[in-house]
C-alpha cells in the first residue's frame, strides 16, 4: 500500500516549503519582489483549497451524495488548489491555500487507499414480474393499512398525457406464501404481462423497459420504464426502484408513476407495488409490479427464492 508514504511524502514536502530553514542555516539571497497581497493566484489557490473542504463536509456529513463526480471533484480541487499555491507561498494566503490543499489530498489518498481495499465489488439478481390481481384477492391478503404509499413525497408531480387518468400506487413487503398466492390469480387471463431477471449492480442504476400487448378476451397493453438501483447506505442495503409509463387492459389507459426507495427485501419475501385499476365492465383489479432481489452469491449462486405459479 504507497498511500501511506506518499501521504507523508506529501506532508513533509508541504511542511519544509512553508517552514524554510532559519537565515542562519544557509546564505542569505536577496529578497524577492513580493507580489501584491491582492494577486489574483493566491485567490485563486485559496478558492480551490477551500472548495476541496467544503465539498468533503457535504459529503461526509451526507448532503451530497458521494458519486464519482463530487469525490473525484474534491480531488481536483485539492490538486488545483496547491499547484496555484505554490508560487505565491511566501504570501500568508499562498500559504494557507498549499497547507489546506495538500492536506486534504493526503486526507482523499488516505480514505481512497482505505476504501479500495475493503470494498468490493458487489452483485445481486432482480427479479421483477408485472402483472394483474383481483382487487378483494389483493385486500384480503395485503390489507390496505398495511401499505405505503409508492411515491416518495419530494419526487416531481408529472402530467398526464391525454387526459389519461392517474392513481397513486401504494407498496408493501410480502412474504413469498402470501406472493404466491397472489400468483395463483395469473392462471387467468391477461397472465404474467413481463418478467425479467437481471443482474443489478451497485449505483449507477439499471435501466429497464417493459412493453406488453394482449389480444382476446383480455386485451390491452402498457409500457414502464424505468430504473432499478442497488446501494448500501449506512450499513443497510437499498432498493431503488423507479417506473413511469401507461398501462390499461378492458380499460382506459391510465398513468403508472413509481418512485421509491427502502431496505431490500429478504430471499424470503418481494417487494410489491400495488396500483389500482377499474376495467370497463366495471371489475376491480390491481396493476401488480413484484421486486425480488437476491442478496449477493454463495458458491457462485444467488440466493434468491423464486416463487412460481402452482
Amino acid at each position: 500500500m504507497t498511500a501511506g508514504p506518499l501521504c507523508l511524502l506529501i506532508v513533509r514536502r508541504v511542511w519544509r516549503t512553508v517552514n524554510p530553514p532559519s537565515a542562519s542555516s544557509r546564505p542569505t539571497a536577496p529578497a524577492a519582489p513580493p507580489k501584491s497581497v491582492s494577486s489574483p493566484l493566491t485567490y485563486a489557490a485559496m478558492f480551490f483549497a477551500v472548495l476541496s473542504v467544503i465539498l468533503g463536509s457535504w459529503i461526509w456529513s451526507g448532503m451530497l451524495e458521494p458519486t464519482p463526480v463530487p469525490i473525484f471533484s474534491i480531488l481536483g480541487s485539492a490538486l488545483l488548489g496547491t499547484l496555484l499555491a505554490i508560487p505565491v507561498r511566501k504570501h500568508p494566503r499562498g500559504k494557507t491555500a498549499l497547507m489546506i490543499g495538500s492536506i486534504n489530498l493526503a486526507i482523499w489518498l488516505l480514505l481512497m487507499a482505505g476504501w479500495g481495499a475493503q470494498v468490493k465489488p458487489a452483485r445481486a439478481q432482480i427479479h421483477t414480474r408485472i402483472f394483474e390481481a383481483d382487487a378483494k384477492l389483493v385486500d384480503e391478503l395485503v390489507p390496505g393499512p398495511t401499505r405505503k404509499p409508492g411515491q416518495m413525497q419530494d419526487s416531481e408531480p408529472q402530467a398526464a398525457p391525454l387526459n389519461a387518468p392517474r392513481r397513486a400506487a401504494q407498496t408493501a413487503e410480502i412474504s413469498t406464501e402470501v406472493f404466491a398466492r397472489l400468483l395463483k390469480d395469473v392462471a387467468n387471463p391477461p397472465g404474467v404481462l413481463d418478467e425479467q431477471i437481471r443482474e443489478g449492480t451497485w449505483w449507477p442504476k439499471v435501466a429497464t423497459s417493459s412493453h406488453y400487448m394482449r389480444h382476446g378476451k383480455v386485451a390491452g397493453g402498457g409500457n414502464l420504464d424505468g430504473f432499478l438501483g442497488l446501494r448500501r447506505e449506512k450499513g443497510v442495503l437499498q432498493l431503488r426502484v423507479e417506473y413511469n409509463g401507461m398501462h390499461g387492459m378492458n380499460s382506459a389507459y391510465q398513468i403508472v408513476k413509481i418512485i421509491w426507495e427502502g431496505s431490500v427485501p429478504p430471499p424470503e419475501a418481494a417487494r410489491v407495488f400495488f396500483i389500482p385499476v377499474s376495467r370497463t365492465d366495471g371489475t376491480a383489479r390491481y396493476l401488480v409490479i413484484a421486486v425480488e432481489v437476491g442478496h449477493g452469491t454463495e458458491n457462485g449462486t444467488t440466493n434468491l427464492r423464486i416463487c412460481t405459479v402452482i
